[in-house]
């Protein structure tokens, strides 16, 4: 397999791309044998039905997407509520748009890598789960109010949220076999006492992100 992209490519380089220079790069791709690529078109509008299915109001999921040039950053829970909120018709559109990247990469036999739950919600979610526990993560001297939520791997909100994800992704795009999830981008980690609980709770986070993507679709791999 020969990956391409990075997960920030989407911030630097193609959020405004359309459908014709989406289909010069993916002829350049299979020219040049790139078989694994990074297919993240779409991921805000399959999780906004996520969220609207837990309860969440849409003033709430308005507060925690950032504007299409920075939603690498958001979906890695670098920064959250920073030049948003996204309208409807952008997410209508990178549908519309995934579609056609998808049909197209799988014509040319490439196997696309898309979205799974990395772990961050909107902070209004402990208003409908009280007693969930989430960290705030702390990114590049971002001010408070851009800091993103990440559940901690021992609620079972974590796999809940992880399998209707993947569910929803699946119902919209077709079935996927890698999938993608970064939860700890150059991001302050939750505190812990000792050296060996650190490492645990790492593990467990991976541990939660592995099983939420399987529970969602149990012949998945995570990239």
């Amino acid at each position: 397999h020969h990956y391409n992209f990075n997960v920030v490519t989407y911030g630097y380089t193609v959020p405004y791309w359309d459908w014709k220079r989406w289909e010069k790069e993916l002829d350049w791709m299979a020219l040049h044998g790139y078989d694994m690529p990074l297919a993240l078109a779409g991921t805000e509008a399959v999780a906004i039905r996520v969220w609207k299915k837990l309860g969440l109001p849409q003033k709430a999921i308005d507060e925690f997407y950032v504007g299409p040039a920075h939603l690498p950053w958001q979906r890695m829970g670098n920064i959250v509520n920073h030049d948003g909120p996204i309208p409807e018709s952008w997410h209508k559109g990178q549908v519309t748009l995934q579609h056609k990247v998808l049909k197209r990469m799988r014509e040319l036999g490439m196997k696309p890598i898309t979205p799974a739950f990395a772990g961050f919600v909107p902070k209004q979610i402990k208003k409908l789960y009280p007693e969930v526990k989430l960290h705030k993560a702390g990114w590049g001297g971002w001010p408070a109010q851009n800091h993103a939520r990440l559940l901690m791997p021992d609620t079972p909100l974590f796999n809940k949220i992880g399998k209707m994800f993947i569910k929803e992704w699946e119902k919209e795009f077709g079935k996927s076999d890698f999938y993608l999830a970064d939860s700890f981008n150059e991001m302050e980690i939750p505190a812990s006492s000792t050296k060996e609980q650190r490492y645990q709770m790492m593990s467990n986070f991976g541990e939660s992100i592995y099983n939420s993507i399987k529970a969602g679709n149990p012949d998945a791999t995570w990239v």
